[in-house]
């Protein structure tokens, strides 16, 4: 089975296929034809990725791409593993102007993110991170990325309906 192809399981307990683990200075992306991971681009200064990223299989935005997830979590996570999360909330964000917006999720079975509920249980460094990272992302791709917000779980679940296929 080729990893789109990944049930997708509920919007309230998903399957997230990781692209980028935490720490990596690659961005690494799916290629859906040939089922493989790829490297798109390499960081440099020492820029790494704060957290584990991927996407929601059975789901497409209005851009056509799937429907991107953070993952958190102390560890970093395998590109290519499929990781069961449930929903915390919603970044909101504008790339090149489109809507791109990120689901912020956590593995269900982590005991050290057991706590984190809901957007609210992130602590605001870190979602200050999230805003700071994007920027430096932008910085480096050379291009327009603007953090337009965070919402809560509902409204994650919601996105995720949305997008559902």
């Amino acid at each position: 089975m080729k990893l789109i192809e990944t049930p997708l399981g509920t919007p309230e307990q998903f399957n997230v296929v990781i692209e980028i683990p935490k720490g990596s200075e690659n961005k690494i992306e799916y290629d859906e034809i040939k089922d493989e991971m790829f490297v798109d681009f390499i960081f440099t200064g020492g820029f790494k990725f704060l957290f584990n990223y991927g996407f929601i299989s059975k789901t497409k935005t209005g851009d056509g791409d799937t429907l991107d997830a953070i993952v958190l979590g102390p560890n970093p996570i395998a590109s290519g593993t499929v990781v069961l999360c449930r929903p915390v909330g919603i970044m909101r964000q504008l790339d090149r102007g489109q809507v791109d917006n990120k689901i912020i999720a956590v593995p269900v079975n982590e005991p050290e993110t057991i706590s984190i509920q809901s957007i609210q249980d992130v602590p605001q460094g870190e979602i200050q991170a999230f805003i700071e990272f994007y920027a430096e992302v932008a910085r480096q791709k050379q291009k327009t990325i603007e953090v337009t917000g965070f919402e809560d779980k509902a409204s994650a679940i919601e996105e995720i309906k949305k997008a559902m296929i």
